[in-house]
């Protein structure tokens, strides 16, 4: 395999773990795409890549949601892997906008378009003859040829690859669905009918964050609020990778019910934390639970460092909740808990307290990329367990999949 190949594999993996290549895609001169697939037969999106003259490789990515995203990769470039940066695009005649982009490696620059496959920059670029890209102190120009026959391609291997849902199929989800070789499970309360888990107002205008396992394979979304009626719910962006997925509602939100999510200081060890959330919906109480704990370790399972470990309880339908400081400022989204009976097995004894969250600053890094505005704080004032609980009540709202 190819160089170039194998970072179009990468980059797809970036948020569709364990990615596979699929059958080639037929594209114009110049040109070259591919299907991909997760290793259990998922249909993951398509691809398409092409060499420019400056030695530049523009990739067009449009995933199974029909999403967009673009990466650039040069050589002679030598960013700092993670390192968030500003790309600013032209599609002639349209006017510059930017892009919130990042290193992807240290060659290899990964931004995800805020929009649709569909939408306007997708149109801006099939109309354009020509575009430009500048970020830091690199310029380049691109004429886009056969463009508009990569673009239909593209169009053309996600339908043929998405065969339309039959309208008695099931959409019930798994119970404990297992990650991490079973040694933990993922916590959407699972049942007949539909599944549930806890999602997190991140932003007035109608952004909810929540974890991408919750509303994975959903045909519909909803979203309740305490005091107020459901409410449909989109999904906007994913990452797979991370277990993380931003909703959309059409619902305005006041400052008040919105999260503030801690950047200064870092959550040290032992401190503590509390979960809110809304475990076993329809069979406990469906205006939230509220627990303590603490930190028991800034790296989740094989040293993995964009988890915490906490001893906060976790039940199913906690997944996507917040994690929060004595502040109830949230510092992480939690995820997952360790699989009981897999470490009886292993180990001769059951484990006690033992969960997981994903911190908030792979949190922000999401929100940052995809351009959603969030509130962030530092944490300050000492509250209450039920103090904390009375704020998460507001931001906490309960997501159920249908």
């Amino acid at each position: 395999m190819g160089k170039i190949r194998l970072l179009v594999l990468l980059i797809f993996a970036l948020l569709s773990p364990s990615t596979v290549t699929g059958a080639p895609i037929q594209m114009p001169s110049g040109w070259s795409g591919q299907t991909t697939f997760k290793d259990d037969g998922t249909f993951t999106g398509c691809s398409a890549e092409a060499t420019f003259n400056s030695g530049v490789v523009f990739y067009l990515f449009v995933y199974r949601n029909y999403n967009l995203d673009f990466a650039f990769h040069n050589p002679v470039w030598a960013g700092a892997p993670g390192k968030h940066i500003d790309v600013w695009l032209q599609f002639e005649p349209s006017p510059w906008q930017r892009y919130p982009a990042y290193y992807f490696d240290q060659t290899t620059i990964y931004l995800s378009v805020p929009s649709n496959f569909q939408d306007s920059t997708t149109k801006n670029l099939a109309a354009s003859t020509r575009f430009h890209m500048r970020f830091e102190d690199f310029n380049y120009d691109f004429v886009p040829e056969n463009i508009v026959q990569v673009l239909g391609g593209l169009s053309d291997c996600i339908k043929n690859n998405t065969p339309e849902p039959s309208p008695t199929a099931s959409t019930n989800k798994p119970q404990n669905t297992q990650s991490n070789q079973g040694t933990t499970e993922q916590t959407a309360t699972a049942k007949t009918g539909p599944s549930t888990g806890t999602g997190i107002i991140v932003g007035g205008d109608g952004y909810i964050l929540t974890n991408h396992h919750v509303v994975d394979n959903c045909h519909s979304i909803q979203f309740t609020q305490e005091g107020n009626s459901p409410d449909r719910l989109e999904i906007v962006r994913e990452d797979v990778e991370n277990d993380l997925a931003i909703l959309k509602t059409d619902r305005k939100f006041p400052d008040g019910d919105v999260a503030k999510l801690r950047t200064t200081p870092s959550p040290r060890a032992g401190e503590v934390v509390a979960v809110y959330g809304f475990p076993f919906a329809g069979i406990l109480s469906q205006s939230g639970n509220i627990v303590g704990g603490n930190i028991s370790s800034l790296a989740g399972l094989n040293d993995d460092v964009r988890f915490f470990q906490i001893t906060a309880p976790v039940q199913p339908g906690n997944s996507g909740g917040p994690l929060m400081d004595e502040a109830a400022n949230v510092i992480g989204v939690v995820n997952a808990r360790i699989n009981d009976l897999a470490v009886l097995k292993a180990t001769g004894a059951m484990p006690q307290n033992i969960n997981f969250s994903i911190k908030a600053n792979i949190v922000t890094n999401f929100l940052d990329t995809h351009s959603i505005s969030y509130q962030s704080a530092q944490s300050t004032d000492k509250l209450s367990l039920s103090d904390i609980g009375s704020k998460a009540k507001k931001f906490a709202v309960l997501v159920t999949c249908n």
